[in-house]
């Protein structure tokens, strides 16, 4: 019987998707989105990390307290998720998860990929400095659980 559960368990996939908010997360989530109906079923983890507030902040505002800036950037991010997410799991046996954690990108994404226990994790690698340029995705690289899948943005992508 655990033998049978074990071999049900590794034909799921379990992917980790870190994404950025921009015209380059909509590439990503769609190459998710292949890998998984390639697959039949599967999890799909798809994170945004909001940054802390800068550090002058933290030490002027009572302990414990969120500042509001913080609290609208989290709040922006989950209906941007919510969005990207609607038409993931359409016509697949897809579970869409979505995690807005704060803090820094790269701990995250592998935090949230040990966590679920992701089999791939996928990021998209930027020439400028968004959240997953080179370092970062570098850093991931380096600290996963798991394989990395790496993109290049898409070169007939606007504003590239």
């Amino acid at each position: 019987m655990s033998e049978q559960i074990g071999k049900e368990k590794s034909n799921r996939s379990v992917l980790v998707v870190g994404v950025d908010l921009t015209h380059v997360s909509e590439h990503l989530l769609a190459t998710a989105r292949r890998i998984l109906r390639d697959t039949g079923e599967g999890e799909l983890h798809v994170v945004h990390v909001v940054p802390r507030e800068p550090f002058t902040q933290r030490i002027t505002n009572p302990p414990r307290s969120r500042d509001p800036g913080e609290i609208a950037g989290l709040e922006a991010a989950q209906w941007e998720l919510g969005r990207l997410c609607a038409a993931l799991a359409d016509g697949a046996k897809v579970r869409v998860e979505t995690h807005t954690p704060i803090g820094d990108p790269a701990h995250e994404v592998v935090r949230v990929a040990r966590e679920v226990g992701a089999s791939l994790v996928l990021v998209e690698t930027h020439d400028d400095k968004r959240l997953f340029h080179v370092s970062v995705a570098t850093q991931i690289v380096a600290t996963a659980p798991c394989s990395v899948l790496t993109l290049r943005p898409q070169r007939d992508a606007p504003g590239l």
